[in-house]
């Protein structure tokens, strides 16, 4: 699996394992996947194949689509979900979560799990950045990542990294702690 895949895979394992409430016995379940790049590692891996020798590897469609990614993880947590796949550049974890609050507000879902996934540390994402300039080229000053600081700094701007969140959101007739006023 591509690293994002894996990172997205651990974080919903993980959060079904923490939790008590039977999202399996739930038939409506939905599973929202945020991923801005998706699965990067394996587009670029066929990219190289295909310029090697001219061929691109039969399993490269199926395995870099965002739909890949949320119906694997559907399938591996055993979840009855309806899986979405959600991206919207920087902000597809956020926009996951937002859908999972929608879904649930308008009673399509009883409980959703929101996924937020990047893994772009790629030799290809960093020549796009450098290519755009917004990629910190200088780690000596105090502070390499501000990138929309007031006075910026020569050689600052962003600074890739990867991860994975997950919520659980859930509507129950008797919350614990009231959500909204």
């Amino acid at each position: 699996a591509d690293r994002v895949g894996q990172l997205a895979g651990y974080v919903t394992s993980k959060i079904l394992s923490d939790t008590n409430i039977p999202l399996q016995d739930l038939t409506k379940t939905s599973l929202l996947v945020g991923s801005s790049r998706g699965a990067t590692i394996s587009l670029e891996s066929a990219l190289r194949t295909f310029l090697e020798t001219g061929k691109v590897p039969t399993h490269t469609s199926p395995t870099t689509t965002l739909g890949a990614l949320t119906s694997c993880i559907a399938q591996e947590s055993h979840l009855p979900a309806t899986s979405f796949g959600l991206s919207a550049t920087c902000t597809s974890g956020l926009t996951s979560l937002i859908q999972g609050i929608a879904l649930l507000d308008s009673e399509q879902a009883e409980a959703c799990i929101a996924v937020g996934a990047e893994a772009p540390i790629t030799p290809f994402t960093h020549a796009i950045l450098r290519a755009a300039g917004v990629l910190a080229s200088s780690w000596d000053t105090p502070f390499p990542c501000t990138p929309l600081a007031y006075e910026h700094s020569p050689g600052s701007g962003m600074i890739l990294g990867e991860g994975a969140a997950a919520f659980l959101l859930a509507r129950h007739k008797e919350p614990k702690m009231p959500i909204r006023p």
